[in-house]
Parts: C-alpha cells; structure tokens; sequence
C-alpha cells in the first residue's frame, strides 16, 4: 500500500474512533478520585480522546485548548474562562452513558451546574392534554433536562395524572426506576426556579392530593450550607488539632494570598492562618498585585476594590476557613456568605424587620446572618411592627399572625435574591409568596450564587475585570496562529491531529455577539462545531424566570446545531405557571387548578407526537419529535395554526359557568387552539382579562373579580359563534342578558362595567373602588378566604384574615388622594378618583373611621363579633360585621352603598 494510502487509512480510524477530537481534563474531587479518574482517561484515550494532565497548582492549562472539563461540580477556578470559551464541562457519566450508547452525547444533561436544576431529568409523559404536555416539555429543555417520546431506560420521571396508561403499567412491570409523578410537580419547580423533592407528588398516592396536604413536612439540613451558614469569622473556627485532610493540605498550592487590613486578626490568629497556608503550598503577601487571592471581610475599602478590578479572586475568612477545613477549593461566589458583606448592607433593607419562621439548623442560622448581613433587623419573635416575615411554608402560629397584621410573608429566596443582586426585589414576583404543598423548602436553602456583575455596578465599577465583548478578530487570529504551530511542530502533550478547531458566534450586523440581556445580566455562549463526528452543544446559563416570554409559541426548544445559542436566547421561559402569557400561552384550563382537585381538561396550540417509536436515545428522540410536530401542524385543518404563523391576540377571554370541555382534554385542546388561530387566547387571571364570557350572571370568584378590570362581557352563544363559523364576530352581537338575576342582586350589569371603567386605574392595573379600606374577613366564609381577598385586591383595598387575635391595631379607611396626570400642553390637572356612596359620602368622618368584618354566620365566626367590637372602640373606631352579600354587591356594581340588611348581629 502506497505510504499516502497508509496516512488516509490511519486517518479515517482515528476520525471513526468514538471521542476523536476531544481534548480533556479532569478535576478531582472527594467523589472523582484517582481510582475514578485513571478509569475514566482509559476510557477516553482508548477511543481517541487526549488527556491534558493539570497544572502542579490545579489549574487548568490553556482552557481554550480544551473541548471538555470532566467534573462533579462548578466549583473549581477555571469554570468562568471555561464557559467564556465554550468548553463543555461534564459530569463522569457523560463519558459511561456515551460509550454505552455508541456514540458522543450532547452534554446538555450532564452539566453539573446547578442553575440547570433538571440537568439530570429525563421526562416521558403519559396521556397528559397536550397543552399540559408541551408546557413541561418546554420547562424542562429550558432547564437542562431532556424529553424521551417511548419509556426507555433513560427516563427518569413519567409524568401521568393516574397510572392507568400503558407506560406506568410498563414501568412497574419492568421494576424500571423511573418515577411517576404529577404534573403539578414540574408547576412548583419552575415557579421556584429549584428542583424540590418529588415525594409529595408520586403516584399511586400523591401527598399533595390527599385532605390533609396542607401540613407541614419534616426538615432536613442542606448539605452544602455546611460551613456556609455565617458571614462572621467568630462563629466558624479552625480545629484544635489537625485533621486529617489538614496533614495532607493541597488546596493552596501555588496560590498567592493577601489578608486584608478590615480583618482585624490577633497576631497569633494571623501567625497561625499564615502558617497553615504556607505549610499547604501558598504564599502570603502584602502587595494586592502580586496577590491572586483577597480575603476581606467588607466590600469596601482600596484593597477590595483594586482586589476586584484587577480580577483576583475574592472571598472572605469563613471561605478560607472552610477551604483549609475541607482541603478543597471552592468558588467563594457560589455561596453569598463567603464573599465579604456590604460595610453598610444593601439599599432598602435599613428599617426593615424581618422574622424567620418553619427553619431549623444550618438553614435557620444563615438566614439570620443573611438577614444581619443584608442591613434589616433580626427579631427571634416577631410583633405587629415586623416588616417580613420569611417562612419555609405556611403552617405556623407566625404566619397565621403575619396575615392578621398584614406583614409581608415571603419564602427565603427574596431573601437570598435580594442579597445576591445588591437590591430588594419586589414582592410581586411570585416566585417569593409560592409554597409548595408537603414541602419544606428549607430543602432548597443556599443555593443562589453571588451575581458579581450586579456587585460590580453597586461597589467596583470600571475596572480591568470589566464585562467586554469578545474581540472575535483576536480571538479567531490567535486561535489560527496556534493551529499552524501545532501542524509544523513536533507531536507534544496536544496532538495536532486532535486539536480542535474553534468556531467562533456569528456577529450581529454592527459587529457585536448577540447578548441576553435577561434578568441576571448573563450572555449565552453559542455553541461550538469542533468536529463533523463531535455533537455541538450549548453551555447554557439558566434563562430568565421572571420575565414573560415574548413569543414562546414560535419557538421550539434548541437540541443541537451551531445556532443552538440563538435558539437559547429566543426560548425564554414565561410565567412559571400553566397559566402563561398570551404570546407563550401554552394551554388555557377552563376549571381552576387547585390542590387536591385531579385535573379535567387542558388546552394546547401544538399537536403532540406518536409514542410508538422504536427505543433510542433521549436526544434523538426530541429532536424527532419536534419534526414530527411540525409534519402534523402542517397537516392540520383550516381552523388550527402553526405556532410560527398565529395571529396577535385580539382578545383575551376568560370563560366561567361553562361545562361544554368538562372530562373532554382532547376537544378543549382542538378548540382552544383553532381559538387562538383566530386571536383569542384563553386566561384564568381576572386581571388579563378583556373579554368574559358566562351563561348568565354568576357569583363566582372570576365573574366577581374580573368586574373591576371592566372586560366586555359576553354570552356563550359568542363562543358558540366562533367554534360553529370560524369567525370572530362582534362582542356587541352576543351581549350577557340577565334580567332575572340584575333584578335578584339588585344591580345593572351594564352600568356596574360603567362604573368600573371610571373606577380602573391604568397605572396599578386595578379598581379603585376600595382604595384605601382595609378590609377584614372571617376564615370560615363560604368560598374562603383567598377569594374574597381577590375580590377585594382587585377593587384596590387590602384584606386580611380575621381570627380574633390580641393586640390587633385595625385600619380606619384612608382619605383617597388627589391624582395628578399631565395634560395635552403639558400641564398637571388634578382630579379626584370616583368613590361613590350612595348612601354616604366619603367627606363622612363617622364612615371613615368604620372598619369592615365580613364573616359567616356560624357558631365559631359569631364567637369573633364581640371582640372585633371591643377592639374597635378601644382604638375609637365602630366595627361593622357584615355578611358576605355587602362584599359580593359593592364588587359586582362598583359602588359601595349600605342596606341594614347586610349588618350581623346577635340579637337579629
């Protein structure tokens, strides 16, 4: 054989063998040792990958020669140069699953970053309505996990609402480990942005379903707040005598480390911390730029900032504590108190008073600490003064106190957001009021990372270590330089028959890469094309959960392909809830979603895809089912729409009292989605509401509430309308007439949608009507308490829960205040907001100093009238117990008026 011949050979073995291409490192860790860690290069090198062994310090050498990190965690020094230079950094069972399979899987599931909280989730779903289907589908890619069309081994969660489908029966027939789950557990985790455990929500007897799901679980101490939990040097110590990871410490090898002057050590304390970092290999020194390491206890002063600025790492002492008590490096930005605390805490948490309720151990006291560190004041017990109140769930004597007194109550990660982006984030984001059924989320405690960019603007702006875009030309010359160098020079520990060949992000027309600029200021890395045989994927941060997608519908989630970091960048994640926004709505449940309540129907936009495909491999699988999605939205009828053409919504109707998709998923899917092919999107939130449609006047909380936000109310011959004729025809053509029930609740429906025009305000997006009344309501009431509340929230008042508790400072009605808005030349004119009285006025001192009990008329609420009396005249107000009717009748006329017949009292 001719020796061109014999090179054209050998190059096509090399090119076929599983790993070619792939340049690697690993990093050690107590669960990869060196036993794990000689396994896994015999894998790789046996089929054509190159190791490059670490530097004597335990750095990486030259990331950008690298294609793969193989690790257990994010937390060793060279992550961040890793995913700026588009590295994959995997875990050891990316190397086992792909060897298994035959070929190099992507490495989007085997991610250890925890922000990718369903890295390690494989979902299959069972008989669900397709649009609940595509919801989790979506949720689940855009956090890391992967979708599987047949149960194979792979799968890791069935999602199915009973176990009576074929592939929960396969499941349990095979003993596969897989777990069957509600869908409700993939609403909680993403409302979160935190995997909970899934015990609550397993089949065949899910927890959350059962009467008593609102009890409070057992605690259990997160295992990584261990030497986390404070900010304070004092409350973590070194142990008398070394230990035996001490003996042996490595974890400073060739680092260099400055003490800060804010420190305040002892001379024996700094003698003996001095002593420990050099016997490990580490340097001490005085000079900030001959220093890699920083360790200070505030984010102020010269040393912290040049310390910053000149991109050194910084940490505080209990950080270095923990790394000498470990023998193991750490990223002191992974956890918020092992990076210094602010001199003077965080704006906006002076003044505040803040308890903790429903956390024990570790957990409890790092948010002490945080909340000491944040700037707030800790109290143990908490008073009618307290601010917040952060609880792990909601079944304790502080939480039902917090709501009498109307006191914030929050989970942690308000908290621990707050801290970690140096600004109070706002309480409406309802990631910080969700409490999951039979979870204790002390379990998901201390997960959230500093957010350095955030800690850059607020304490080191500017700066060498300042966010830059890439310098692509540098970049793209440096990178060809260094190839030509390894074609002409002899073979050395990087083969240039396995370099790899970088592929840089296509620049956006002015020259800049494309840039997430989502709520945690974070730019996706586009994926890599190193090699034909070699799967490109994304290393994807965790995209934005609190902003609304922009069009989630015409998008499908990115699998692989060089454009997938574009596709990341478009697939934004709306509301974490199944109810998304118009321009991502993915279903629309005409019944409420409740715990406790099996769900009845869905809708959905997008066909689903067959089950009945051969076993393979996830990956492949979901991008299959995503062409075959596409086949068959092209074969639809001409009353459905692709999710790439769907009109702007026109409409957005909330429909109640109508059963006609009761125990009917699949025709509620069809229709609902040739609705939105004609611009109506279905809502369950009164306040997105624009259009409402009933068979008659009703009662119920969405008719009651949906009054105040004045939608344009229809009867369901509408909907008839546009299901029979595929058309859209006026609301005005199929007005809600009921003269029986006006005459009944004594009211006119049309001057009650008058009325609240005049009384919505478009800068809150709620009624007036109750601007400034607080408004007290018994917890026994016939609906509960939470939809009176609603009906009062969306009329502008406040309203809390009454249970007779001692030492209650009631509300009197606050003077509603003159608006100001800007004329046509510019000018402010004032104007007073609609409050009407018929019966009696809002000048009426006697009236502003009355306070509202609406209860029911049972022994238990009866037992509370007395002491809601007592309460007021003590405090000089008259208390009114009223039934429900008063409440009911001012929020469906939007007027508030006064009949005695509505008054409780004992001797009627």
């Amino acid at each position: 054989m001719p020796y061109e011949a014999e090179v054209v050979a050998e190059r096509s073995y090399d090119e076929d063998r599983l790993f070619y291409g792939i340049d690697f490192t690993i990093i050690p860790s107590g669960t990869l040792d060196g036993n794990l860690s000689t396994k896994l290069i015999k894998q790789l090198t046996s089929h054509g990958a190159n190791y490059i062994p670490l530097k004597p310090d335990g750095h990486v050498d030259d990331v950008r020669a690298h294609s793969h990190i193989i690790s257990t965690h994010v937390d060793f020094p060279d992550y961040a140069d890793a995913f700026k230079n588009f590295c994959h950094v995997v875990k050891p069972s990316w190397v086992e699953q792909s060897i298994a399979k035959g070929k190099a899987l992507q490495t989007r599931q085997y991610n250890p970053d925890p922000a990718q909280f369903f890295q390690d989730v494989v979902i299959t779903c069972a008989d669900l309505p397709v649009g609940d289907k595509d919801a989790i589908i979506a949720g689940v890619l855009a956090m890391g996990g992967l979708y599987c069309g047949p149960l194979s081994k792979s799968v890791t969660h069935i999602v199915a609402l009973t176990e009576d489908n074929d592939k929960c029966r396969m499941a349990r027939r095979k003993q596969l480990s897989c777990k069957i789950v509600l869908p409700h557990w993939f609403d909680d985790c993403l409302q979160l942005g935190k995997k909970i455990s899934e015990k609550a929500y397993e089949l065949p007897n899910p927890e959350v379903l059962q009467p008593y799901h609102d009890t409070p679980v057992d605690y259990c101490t997160p295992a990584h707040l261990v030497g986390a939990a404070s900010a304070l040097s004092k409350t973590v110590s070194l142990p008398s005598s070394p230990a035996p990871t001490r003996k042996a410490l490595r974890a400073f090898s060739g680092k260099v480390i400055m003490l800060g002057s804010d420190l305040l050590l002892s001379d024996h304390l700094r003698t003996t911390i001095c002593t420990i970092i050099t016997s490990g290999g580490g340097q001490i020194t005085s000079d900030n730029s001959s220093a890699n390491i920083y360790i200070g206890q505030y984010r102020s002063g010269s040393e912290y900032i040049t310390a910053s600025q000149t991109g050194k790492e910084v940490a505080n002492l209990v950080w270095l504590y923990h790394v000498i008590n470990t023998n193991a490096w750490s990223n002191p930005l992974s956890q918020l108190l092992h990076y210094p605390v602010p001199r003077h805490g965080i704006d906006g948490f002076q003044g505040m008073r803040i308890s903790l309720s429903n956390y024990v151990g570790e957990a409890r006291i790092y948010l002490e600490h945080l909340v000491k560190a944040a700037g707030a004041n800790f109290t143990k017990t908490m008073k009618q003064e307290n601010t917040h109140l952060i609880t792990a769930h909601k079944q304790s004597e502080k939480c039902d106190a917090a709501q009498e007194w109307n006191i914030n109550i929050v989970n942690h990660l308000w908290l621990e957001e707050s801290y970690a982006k140096c600004e109070v984030q706002a309480l409406t984001n309802k990631r910080y009021t969700h409490f999951p059924p039979r979870t204790n989320l002390g379990e998901v405690v201390g997960q959230i990372p500093i957010d350095i960019e955030r800690a850059r603007k607020v304490f080191f702006p500017g700066g060498e270590d300042a966010p830059k875009l890439f310098n692509y030309e540098k970049l793209e010359k440096e990178d060809r330089a260094r190839t030509e160098a390894k074609k002409t020079s002899p073979k050395t520990t990087v083969p240039a028959s396995s370099a790899a060949t970088k592929s840089f992000p296509s620049r956006e027309e002015d020259g800049r890469p494309a840039i997430i600029d989502d709520h945690y200021d974070t730019a996706l890395p586009p994926g890599t094309a190193k090699n034909k045989r070699i799967r490109s994927d994304v290393v994807a941060r965790t995209p934005s959960l609190l902003h609304r997608s922009e069009a989630l519908e015409k998008q499908t989630p990115p699998t692989t392909g060089s454009r997938a970091s574009k596709d990341v960048a478009k697939f934004r994640l709306g509301k974490l809830t199944y109810t998304t926004s118009d321009a991502g709505a993915l279903f629309a449940q005409e019944k409420d979603v409740t715990r406790g309540k099996k769900r009845t129907s869905a809708a959905a936009l997008h066909d689903g895809s067959e089950d009945g495909e051969r076993e393979q491999d996830a990956n492949d699988e979901a991008e299959k089912a995503g062409a075959r999605k596409g086949r068959k939205r092209a074969k639809s009828g001409p009353g459905s729409a692709t999710a790439a053409n769907l009109p702007s919504v026109i409409y957005t109707l909330m429909i109640t009292g109508d059963d006609r998709w009761a125990n009917k998923p699949k025709k509620e899917s069809e229709d609902v989605s040739r609705l939105r092919a004609l611009g109506i999107s279905l809502t369950q939130e009164p306040s997105e509401c624009t259009l409402l449609c009933a068979p008659r006047i009703l009662r119920t909380r969405k008719f009651v509430s949906a009054i105040a936000y004045a939608p344009t109310i229809v009867a369901t011959s509408y909907l008839d309308h546009v299901l029979k004729q595929n058309k859209l025809p006026e609301p005005t053509d199929h007005p809600l007439s009921d003269l029986a029930n006006e005459e009944k609740y004594g009211l006119s429906l049309s001057e009650s949608i008058q009325r609240a025009r005049l009384n919505f305000d478009p800068e809150t997006r709620r009624g007036r009507m109750f601007q400034g009344w607080t408004i007290h309501v018994t917890t026994d009431v016939t609906g509960g308490f939470d939809t009176f509340k609603e009906v009062v929230q969306s009329n502008g008042g406040t309203c809390l829960p009454y249970r007779g508790r001692t030492g209650l400072k009631l509300q009197p009605r606050r003077p509603v205040a003159e608006q100001h808005e800007r004329g046509k030349n510019g000018e402010e004119t004032s104007h007073s907001l609609p409050t009407p009285l018929p019966s009696f006025g809002a000048d009426d001192e006697v009236e502003m100093r009355t306070v509202y009990l609406v209860s029911a008329e049972t022994e238990d609420d009866s037992k509370l009238w007395d002491k809601f009396r007592r309460t007021a005249e003590k405090q000089d107000l008259r208390a009114r117990i009223v039934r429900t009717d008063w409440l009911l009748t001012a929020a469906m006329s939007q007027q508030v008026g006064w009949d005695e017949k509505w008054e409780l009292r004992k001797d009627a």
